[in-house]
């Protein structure tokens, strides 16, 4: 595929994710870019929003993934892009002064076209490239093109009142957009590709549990494992069969007879799914099988 450049070498940054969304929606005009001191021991860095040439990243994150692992596709599940609606603009006005204000407008919204890249991706599908064989990578692309989504600009925040007059921030915003996607979902050819789209994930999603169970339960759900052994300093979050170790080792006496059943009714009691953000989900089982 020719020489790629990797967008981000290197190991990933410990920063917090609030720098990353301040960094990544700084769209000029509406918010000042974000400065961030030193990445990587150099000099400091300004953050702009990439939607200005990269409104869709589709793209540029397939030939990033491909030159970090070989171009071995076969690696990469699915892809699934989800638009925020196809804008409108036209390059024409009413006057020279409104003429040159339209050609500059669409420009923008050119720059930014996320069509443009599903376009591009979709051909690539099609056609294949020797090397890497695009053919056999789902992809799936969802974008509505309700004008009623198209007229709501990036800004906008309109509020609505209730029966009672109190003010309800953003509902009218928020109800043209709900009722766009729910229009665009409703349709029975979009209803048939969103069921393709699942049963690709689930599929993808059984082999991966599959292959590795205690992983998939620690990434997918969020779990840890803290011992609840009287005198047991174990509180380390780890995976379930490194737990089930730790029980019939380090308390050898009570869980090293007992019955899987009953064993993993324990590990379950263990269990703790972390939300964000600080909270602790607990979804112990109430009662022990017999």
């Amino acid at each position: 595929m020719g020489e790629i450049r990797i967008r981000n070498p290197g190991p990933a940054h410990d920063y917090p994710i609030a720098w990353v969304g301040r960094a990544t929606s700084a769209a000029p005009t509406y918010f000042s870019p974000l400065r961030i001191e030193s990445i990587n021991e150099r000099r400091p860095q300004i953050f702009k929003d990439g939607a200005f040439g990269t409104n869709n990243p589709t793209s540029e994150a397939l030939t990033e993934v491909l030159a970090l692992n070989g171009d071995r596709i076969q690696e990469i599940d699915a892809i699934v892009s989800i638009g925020t609606g196809k804008p409108r603009y036209t390059r024409f006005g009413e006057s020279r002064l409104s003429d040159l204000v339209a050609n500059i407008h669409s420009a923008t919204k050119i720059v930014a076209d996320t069509e443009r890249v599903h376009r591009d991706m979709v051909e690539k599908v099609r056609i294949g490239h020797p090397h890497v064989p695009f053919s056999k990578l789902p992809y799936f692309r969802f974008n509505t093109e309700s004008q009623k989504l198209a007229d709501v600009p990036l800004d906008e925040w309109k509020s609505g009142r209730d029966r009672a007059g109190k003010k309800n921030p953003g509902e009218i915003t928020l109800k043209a957009m709900d009722e766009a996607i729910a229009e665009y979902c409703a349709r029975d050819e979009i209803q048939a590709e969103m069921r393709r789209c699942a049963e690709v994930l689930v599929k993808r999603r059984r082999l991966r549990q599959q292959a590795d169970p205690s992983r998939w339960e620690r990434f997918a759900l969020a779990s840890v494992f803290i011992c609840d052994q009287e005198f047991c300093r174990y509180t380390k979050k780890t995976y379930r069969n490194e737990f089930q170790e730790h029980l019939i080792t380090a308390h050898h006496l009570k869980f090293s007879q007992m019955p899987q059943d009953q064993l993993n009714w324990h590990i379950d009691r263990c269990r703790e799914r972390w939300q964000y953000p600080d909270t602790v989900v607990k979804d112990r089982p109430t009662s022990s099988p017999t």
